[in-house]
């Protein structure tokens, strides 16, 4: 019996089935042709993805260079920072004047000469020749002074006022080497413009007075360079003893 012959057979056994088995036999059918054919689809495809790993393993790609790039982030102890300048010290070249008397010493512009006397009170005077303002340096040790710097002011105001004098103005408590002081300013009067300015202080019970004041009567008066050279001369006093 040839395979055709059975394929007969098998058709005509199908034609005298009923329309449910022929829906069933139909459906088995095409469920196992479907399993068959992703079977086959399956298989195809993981031969596929095979030979596309193959043929990438066979390309040489061009190699590339990552550079190895660093956070350039300033350190902040490394960094160049420009310091503050520090100020240079004007007095640096200045002369000294040196008593060993009174165990003191001052500094004073290079350019300036000094002169001293002792009538009844010692003084040293500091100024620029052909200027127009002498610092004079007065050290009244004539008596024991026991009244405080404030009490001694408050005194002299009293006199001058019954001299019709105008009275100290401006007083402020400053330190000249390490002894209390006050610095106040009085006004001069007459031809003479501006204010006399000074600065007291105690030491061994002798009054000791800095002050800068004009030569001769003249409408400049004391200048804010006068008053800046005063306390920069007054920065440089100190007790050697």
């Amino acid at each position: 019996m040839g395979i055709s012959t059975k394929i007969r057979g098998f058709i005509v056994k199908l034609q005298n089935l009923s329309e449910a088995k022929k829906i069933i036999i139909i459906f088995v059918v095409v469920a196992i042709s479907a399993l068959i054919m992703g079977f086959f689809w399956i298989k195809s495809t993981e031969n596929n993805i095979s030979r596309m790993g193959e043929s990438l393993k066979s390309i040489n790609l061009p190699k590339i260079d990552i550079p190895n790039i660093q956070t350039n982030t300033p350190n902040v102890n490394q960094a160049n920072v420009t310091p503050t300048p520090t100020p240079k010290n004007q007095t640096a070249d200045w002369k000294t004047y040196t008593n060993t008397q009174y165990g003191f010493e001052i500094k004073y512009p290079s350019n300036y000469q000094y002169l001293t006397n002792n009538y009844g009170v010692y003084t040293v005077s500091f100024y620029e020749i052909g200027g127009l303002i002498n610092f004079d340096l007065v050290i009244d040790s004539s008596r024991n002074y026991t009244e405080s710097i404030q009490e001694f002011l408050n005194q002299l105001d009293q006199s001058w006022i019954k001299s019709k004098v105008s009275p100290s103005i401006d007083r402020r408590n400053i330190t000249v080497s390490e002894n209390s002081a006050i610095e106040y300013q009085q006004p001069i009067g007459g031809s003479f413009a501006g204010n006399y300015i000074a600065t007291i202080f105690k030491k061994d019970n002798a009054i000791w007075s800095f002050n800068v004041t004009p030569i001769h009567s003249s409408d400049k008066g004391i200048t804010e360079s006068d008053i800046n050279l005063y306390h920069q001369i007054l920065s440089t006093f100190k007790f050697t003893k």
